[in-house]
């Protein structure tokens, strides 16, 4: 249907990015243009199109420190609750802070997460 024309003009660059303006959430890995110039069959005019790759990197630092650290040490304080002995009169107050928590937690999380539910996150799931 239709041929791609490799000849000198066919270029792998990386882009310009020194307009970049730093984000605190992602870091631009790679920035690659590609250059193609096709030929179809039905038509003598070349067809030329620029693609762009844009590798992007999230950092997880904010995602650690405010979703994953306290899913992790609500777990382990739950957890701590079937330890206890149940003549503890703790036990109680213990298990409804720790539902509370996890209450609370939840809407932190669920503010934050895509409203989509294709791809639903694992902490979602486990909350």
């Amino acid at each position: 249907m239709y041929t791609q024309l490799h000849n000198p003009n066919n270029f792998h660059r990386n882009g310009d990015i020194s307009n970049y303006v730093e984000n605190a959430e992602w870091t631009v890995d790679e920035f690659a243009i590609e250059r193609h110039v096709l030929y179809y069959n039905c038509c003598p005019e070349p067809y030329p199109d620029v693609t762009f790759y844009v590798i992007m990197k999230r950092r997880p630092t904010f995602y650690i420190l405010t979703m994953i650290f306290p899913c992790i040490l609500t777990a382990v304080i739950s957890a701590l609750g079937f330890v206890l002995p149940a003549e503890s009169g703790e036990k109680v107050s213990l298990q409804v802070t720790v539902l509370l928590s996890l209450a609370v937690f939840l809407l932190l999380v669920s503010e934050s997460l895509p409203p989509s539910s294709d791809n639903f996150p694992v902490i979602g799931n486990f909350l």
